[in-house]
């Protein structure tokens, strides 16, 4: 199919040769309208190969550099996909969605990014809408992959840290927690920081 569109390109081209040049059989000359409406065709004739070749090529994946940045992670803000009938998703992160809402949320999101390129649609800021649409799809594939592999949040290590409800949750009967109900972890926490930050100033004003 895609020699298809790539014949008729040559084909197109190969009439406009020959309307521009004339021929020793026919010597013809392209008139301004026929040039002009010849290479329209031309152009369109690109979009749609530009278009099919899109549609048929593997769908990009977000990697794991760009899942983990500060930006790796949507929330969904947009209302849920027409096909989902589950439980809502909107106001989560991408990272805690399912992947089959996920699969629905990278496929909108590739249409949304065909149609504002076709439209030229550009943000506020008069930037092109479609590549920001398109690195959203690929998140949202890039977190149904991860997903669907057994990825948690405890693969990023937040998990290991110690919640307020958990370093209070037993107190003492003075009703503060004693030296042995606080966890390590949270000392080392609270007073590594102030090390540091004394050792700074001390450097500087030494």
């Amino acid at each position: 199919m895609l020699m298809q569109p790539l014949g008729l390109r040559l084909a197109l081209c190969d009439d406009f040769v020959n309307l521009v040049f004339s021929g020793s059989e026919r010597n013809v000359m392209a008139t301004g309208q026929e040039a002009i409406d010849l290479l329209r065709s031309i152009d369109a004739t690109l979009k749609a190969l530009v278009t099919f070749m899109r549609a048929n090529a593997p769908k990009e994946v977000a990697s794991d550099s760009d899942l983990d940045s500060a930006y790796g992670d949507p929330i969904v803000r947009a209302k849920d996909p027409r096909d989902w009938s589950h439980e809502s998703q909107i106001g989560k992160p991408f990272s805690e969605c399912p992947p089959e809402y996920l699969d629905l949320v990278a496929a909108r999101l590739d249409f949304f990014a065909d149609k504002a390129e076709a439209e030229g649609t550009l943000t506020a800021s008069g930037k092109p809408v479609a590549p920001y649409n398109r690195r959203d799809a690929a998140r949202a594939r890039g977190w149904a992959r991860r997903l669907r592999a057994g990825w948690t949040s405890q693969d990023n290590g937040t998990a290991q840290m110690p919640h307020a409800d958990e370093i209070f949750g037993q107190q003492s009967t003075s009703g503060f927690p004693s030296d042995d109900e606080i966890p390590f972890a949270f000392f080392i926490g609270m007073v590594l920081p102030a090390a540091f930050a004394g050792h700074a100033a001390f450097s500087v004003f030494s």
